[in-house]
């Protein structure tokens, strides 16, 4: 979904990203094709991290149970897990840390600025600099379920059960219901 996600964007910003996406296609594809020359019984290459074919399992973080989201910030060097209880972020390579103690999150999404967004049933909650604000996208109980979030470029885009938002990324956003 990632891979997707990323992809999309990029073909929806133009023709440099196009080429920027092709690029990042024919890596996978030749690192695909490293891991099926390589013989299994001699285990993972010396370069696994640069080829991306092996999987590193990390552990529960504290007080996350099943993860339910998960976002990687756009150097792909911090990872979010969202589950019942709350988020843990931390580098990819972990540990990961308890950072909100809310669930459960229905969503995660980076911003451009480093800033984590989680999306509850309780609310949307900003997490940065080790801090975390609760951010109110319209009044209404209804505006508080947050089903989804997303963002390009610099405008981040929130489902709720109250309808669709938008507001640009910044520290205090102004959020617009979207007509329709």
């Amino acid at each position: 979904m990632w891979l997707a996600a990323k992809v999309g964007t990029a073909i929806a910003l133009g023709p440099g990203m196009r080429r920027l996406c092709a690029l990042f296609l024919l890596s996978l594809v030749n690192a695909f094709a490293a891991l099926a020359a390589a013989d299994p019984a001699s285990g993972p290459p010396a370069d696994a991290a640069t080829v991306g074919a092996f999987w590193t399992r990390l552990g529960a973080p504290a007080g996350i149970d099943r993860a339910e989201a998960l976002a990687l910030d756009g150097a792909g060097s911090r990872l979010a897990v969202g589950g019942e209880r709350g988020v843990a972020l931390g580098p990819v390579s972990g540990p990961l840390d308890r950072v909100l103690a809310r669930g459960p999150v229905r969503d995660l999404v980076f911003l451009p600025d480093g800033a984590l967004l989680a999306g509850t049933d309780a609310g949307l909650y900003r997490i940065a600099s080790g801090r975390v604000t609760s951010e109110a996208i319209a009044p209404g109980e209804a505006a508080r379920d947050v089903r989804d979030l997303d963002v390009a470029d610099r405008l981040i885009a929130a489902a709720t059960a109250a309808g669709v938002y938008v507001a640009p990324a910044e520290a205090s956003p102004n959020w617009r219901r979207v007509a329709g």
